[in-house]
């Protein structure tokens, strides 16, 4: 009969056969013995007790014996190691401005502290191999890139500290990971943003402008490569790689290897005045499409981040990407039914894939509003491309009324808290919805749109305050340039009165310091708009109040203010003249 292991202790030490019965074995209970049981026993030995070879272990040699030829290490010499694992993912790069790493996930099995003197604790001073870490992290210069783009812009992608942040924690660690070319597009795409801050902010301007369209050029390259030897895609590492490069969009004057151009030679984002974005948002958006019966984002955290950012993208320049479009439209000039009116096919995707992402209760984080704010931001957009298309219809104005609204109870409804930065984020951002509306489909005059724009830079001023006062946890000042730049440039072109051509002002001072390159261009369009609204006012100048931009000064009145008030300036008109064209994030 073979021999079990399945009885109790007892039957086993009698050496008779146990019937395994629970809770306790019908042998024990005959023979008047207490079962132990079925379950394992635990032996506490006093501290030091030597214990025999095969005592309660089935013969086998005691643990020291297998790690005999390796090196021992305490529980704070794996501490050390732990420190230096998690460093080298992220951390690392934050101790120069945060002088304190975050802790890494196996933070957890920390050893008690004691007051030992470190050369006690760790002997040898154990160090992490560098061939654990990635070869392009030795490179001094790509180091220091990267550790600015993880401390520094990765805090700026977002208008106020989350730890969800997925600039400071998904896209470094693609861009850690070397398996793919997608990632390898992610790394040299985050590079080239972090270059060309540095450049717009005056550190070694050549050399970093060099880097710039050199990390552009190879995360080109190393996505076009990927896309080409693939027909079966990694969704979320190539839709990052796009809109790594949308954020990056640094142009170089001759065509790159990858086979892709762009215009101009010039830098969008944080370069400035490039045209690119465009070719990098449409192919991440027809990804998306493509994408769209899998639903990948329903399945993996890296596809819902990028997909929720490209929609948030996509939602906030739809109407500037669709004006450049043809418009397929058979009766624009009104002969056709209000009932029959039917959304364009792409509106009905974009609502679609919307629909699909918002299925958790965290959309919208990225641009840092609620769910609610996202659907009436969708719903304003499908407003404005209907009256686009088919004209304000009585039916569509009473739409657009009933939206302002809603949006308008909302935005009360965040005011119940005016100490709170995120109500009051919320509320600069539902604003700018209920002014973007407006303009795009009622085209009032900025007069009628004054108690939207006021209250706006009200709360641009009340968050500058909150700034001043907040101990950020990244150590990160902010101020309001971190504040998304959409809803606030739509509320700064309509600025006809001093206060709020003041406040507007300040908030342009503030974004002509952040190193993006085309924060510059939202000032010089806002500033053309109001000489323009100026220039055709054509007011006597009195009591000048002074706003110096670039090369420019711009000035307003109390009388020039009145008149001024009904004209209406489309920003638009302006800026095309200018070779500009800004994408709003």
């Amino acid at each position: 009969m073979p021999k079990t292991f399945t009885g109790c202790r007892t039957c086993r030490n009698r050496k008779i056969k146990c019937p395994s019965e629970r809770p306790e074995c019908s042998r024990c209970n005959k023979a008047g013995l207490e079962c132990p049981g079925y379950g394992p026993i635990i032996i506490w030995l006093p501290p030091n007790q030597e214990i025999s070879k095969a005592q309660g272990m089935g013969g086998m040699p005691p643990p020291e014996l297998t790690w005999a030829d390796q090196d021992v290490y305490d529980g704070h010499c794996l501490d050390q190691f732990i420190s230096e694992l998690s460093n080298i993912a992220v951390t690392q790069f934050e101790r120069s401005q945060s002088q304190s790493a975050v802790q890494g996930p196996f933070a957890v099995l920390s050893f008690p502290r004691t007051n030992l003197q470190p050369a006690r604790l760790f002997p040898s001073s154990p160090t992490l191999s560098l061939d654990l870490q990635p070869s392009w992290l030795q490179d001094q210069e790509s180091q220091a890139l990267f550790q600015h783009y993880v401390s520094v812009i990765a805090s700026r992608m977002m208008p106020y500290h989350d730890t969800r942040n997925p600039w400071k924690t998904t896209y470094p660690s693609m861009a850690l990971n070397e398996d793919s070319l997608t990632y390898l597009a992610v790394r040299h795409a985050i590079l080239s943003q972090a270059a060309a801050h540095l450049q717009h902010i005056g550190h070694r301007t050549k050399d970093m402008s060099v880097l710039a369209k050199g990390h552009y050029a190879l995360s080109l390259r190393s996505l076009s490569t990927y896309l080409s030897q693939n027909s079966e895609y990694e969704y979320g590492a190539v839709l990052a790689s796009m809109l790594s490069l949308i954020m990056a969009e640094v142009s170089v004057s001759q065509r790159v290897s990858g086979g892709f151009t762009t215009k101009k030679g010039r830098v969008q984002i944080y370069g400035g005045n490039s045209f690119g974005w465009r070719y990098h948002l449409q192919n991440a958006w027809h990804l998306a499409t493509k994408y769209l019966p899998q639903k990948p984002w329903l399945f993996s955290e890296t596809a819902w981040l990028t997909t929720q950012s490209l929609c948030m993208l996509k939602l906030r320049m739809d109407l500037e990407l669709w004006l450049r479009s043809p418009i397929n439209v058979n009766d624009r000039d009104g002969n056709h039914s209000e009932d029959s009116v039917e959304q364009p096919k792409d509106l009905l995707v974009l609502q679609d894939l919307l629909a699909s992402v918002s299925s958790r209760p965290d959309v919208g984080f990225t641009i840092g509003v609620s769910p609610r704010t996202v659907q009436g931001l969708s719903k304003a957009v499908r407003l404005i491309r209907q009256a686009n298309s088919y004209g304000l219809t009585s039916s569509c104005r009473s739409e657009v009324d009933a939206l302002t609204d809603t949006l308008i109870d909302l935005e009360t409804m965040y005011a119940q808290d005016p100490a709170d930065l995120r109500a009051l984020h919320e509320r600069v951002f539902i604003l700018g919805i209920v002014i973007f509306l407006r303009r795009e489909t009622i085209d009032p005059s900025p007069r009628a749109l004054l108690r939207y724009t006021s209250t706006l830079f009200d709360c641009m001023q009340a968050i500058d305050g909150l700034f001043c006062l907040e101990q950020p946890k990244d150590r990160i000042r902010r101020d309001s340039s971190h504040v998304s730049v959409w809803p606030v440039f739509f509320a700064a072109v309509e600025c006809f009165r001093p206060q709020e051509m003041r406040l507007a002002q300040i908030w342009l001072d503030k974004l002509g310091k952040c190193g993006i390159g085309n924060r510059e261009d939202v000032s010089k369009v806002v500033h053309g708009v109001w000489r323009e609204r100026r220039r055709r006012c054509h007011a006597p100048k009195a009591a000048p109040i002074a706003f110096h931009g670039e090369n420019d000064e711009h000035e307003a009145s109390m009388d020039e203010s009145d008149g001024m008030g009904d004209i209406i300036v489309p920003w638009r008109e302006v800026m095309s003249p200018m070779g500009m064209d800004i994408l709003l994030v």
